[in-house]
């Protein structure tokens, strides 16, 4: 709307040679221009008529005002009183009240339990900012002042609201409506239930559980229960869903009904769970199940003889292997080689889903004495095998206590024909030397050990070309 014209009648008294014009000015620029009679002796009335959508204003410097009733917005003192203004600037807006208010959208649907608010209003305040308020009192609702944004808390009750807003400045106010629908959230029930797999077979007499099932709650969490009668080592839990089963379930099937419950319905989902008599293995054993052998001798047991009575498993040893055995869990051999004499027990389990069955194989290790061991308490050399030899023999020999050790080969006149170790440091225990013949003649020879800690020993041996 256009603002009406405005008269403004002035009248003026110039006081200084300075002032030449009255000016109007709006947005900084002058629109209106008078110049002033400085001649006049007393008052000189300045009629002017102002039109537009601007805001008029203008400055008087050095001047005697008379005010006027006429337009201008300032209430004179009284009827032809007269005062002297070293500037004075007035204001001949025709201010107008807010339009075109309204928010976009105009209505909301929010969920119960929940906070959250409106946009902003779009509002004309005409250059003249005012303030916005809300009619209704509502508890849990409320407006920003400055900026009409609507405010809703999660305690607002489920109901429709016809909120009135106004907005107001200076010059009026108008009002607009926003509609708050707050709803009870739609619960649907469950949805998507099952569990993967759906189905568990077992042999042995353990406890277990299965994973957590598939479900789609649709945003509202319910519980899990059993429906009708479960054998009570098997165990649901309410909120997971998991189900958990004892050693103690018995033998069978157990077909398991679970449902899934939440405020809007229930859903329910099959498992079945089956226990089977165990496969008892049986039969198991080494054959032979003992074997003597000679240092250095390498061999290996055959599979041992068992039956997994159509459950296949594994063998395991009760104890660990000592230095130069072996063992194979999927087939259950033995492998030895390099074993120094004495006698070796080795006790192997098989197990498979219906328990498990205890076998020993036992390995002597002779020494070429046909011992199977030394005086360990003392320094000692057993007789070389083979003997006679051709290339290779070998000396076992024991020495109670670390010192420097020199071997040699003597031959029937005294002379050493070959020194196997000079002064060579070892630990006290087992040893087994290897000695390689070429080069010696066919005869008999004598093989001397030297301990630096404890004496000297002595053997003959033959070597046969």
């Amino acid at each position: 709307m256009r603002p009406k014209p405005v008269m403004l009648m002035l009248f003026l008294k110039v006081n200084s040679n300075n002032a030449n014009y009255l000016t109007i000015n709006s947005g900084g620029s002058i629109i209106k221009s008078v110049e002033l009679d400085k001649a006049a002796e007393g008052f000189v009335t300045y009629d002017l008529k102002l039109e537009g959508n601007a805001k008029w204003t203008g400055t008087i410097a050095n001047v005697r005002v008379r005010l006027g009733a006429v337009g201008t917005g300032v209430s004179p003192a009284g009827a032809g009183d007269s005062y002297e203004f070293d500037r004075i600037v007035f204001d001949c807006n025709e201010h107008l009240a807010p339009s075109g208010f309204y928010y976009t959208p105009n209505q909301q649907v929010a969920a119960f339990g929940k906070s959250a608010n409106s946009k902003a209003p779009k509002v004309n305040w005409h250059n003249d900012p005012g303030t916005f308020r809300l009619i209704q009192n509502i508890e849990g609702i409320s407006i920003d002042a400055n900026t009409g944004i609507i405010r809703w808390s999660d305690q607002v009750a489920v109901g429709v609201y016809s909120l009135t807003v106004v907005s107001k400045n200076s010059a009026g106010e108008i009002s607009t409506t926003y509609i708050l629908k707050v709803e009870k959230p739609v619960i649907r029930a469950p949805s998507d239930f099952s569990y993967t797999p759906n189905r568990i077979t077992i042999v042995r007499h353990d406890g277990g559980k299965t994973i957590v099932p598939n479900i789609n709650w649709n945003n509202h969490q319910g519980t899990f229960a059993f429906v009708g009668g479960v054998d009570p080592a098997i165990i649901l839990n309410a909120q997971t869903g998991q189900i958990t089963w004892k050693e103690s379930m018995a033998v069978g099937s157990h077909n398991l009904t679970i449902s899934a419950t939440n405020e809007a319905g229930t859903i329910t989902a099959e498992f079945k769970l089956i226990k089977e008599e165990p496969k008892i293995l049986y039969d198991f054993g080494y054959s032979p199940s003992q074997k003597t052998i000679l240092m250095q001798e390498s061999g290996k047991t055959d599979p041992p003889g068992i039956n997994w009575n159509g459950a296949p498993g594994t063998f395991v040893l009760t104890s660990p292997l000592p230095s130069g055995l072996s063992f194979d869990a999927e087939t259950g051999v033995i492998t030895w080689g390099n074993l120094q004499p004495g006698i070796y027990s080795i006790n192997v389990q098989a197990e498979n889903e219906g328990g498990e069955a205890l076998a020993t194989f036992t390995l002597t290790v002779n020494g070429p004495n046909g011992t199977a061991g030394f005086d360990k308490e003392t320094f000692s050399i057993m007789q070389n095998y083979p003997n006679p030899a051709s290339d290779l023999t070998y000396f076992p020999y024991n020495i109670t206590r670390r010192g420097s050790i020199t071997i040699e080969v003597i031959s029937m006149n005294g002379s050493v024909v070959k020194t196997i170790l000079n002064q060579k440091r070892q630990r006290a225990g087992l040893h087994l030397l290897k000695i390689d013949l070429i080069g010696l003649n066919s005869g008999i020879y004598f093989i001397r050990f030297t301990s630096s800690a404890e004496g000297t020993r002595t053997i003959p041996f033959m070597v046969m070309r």
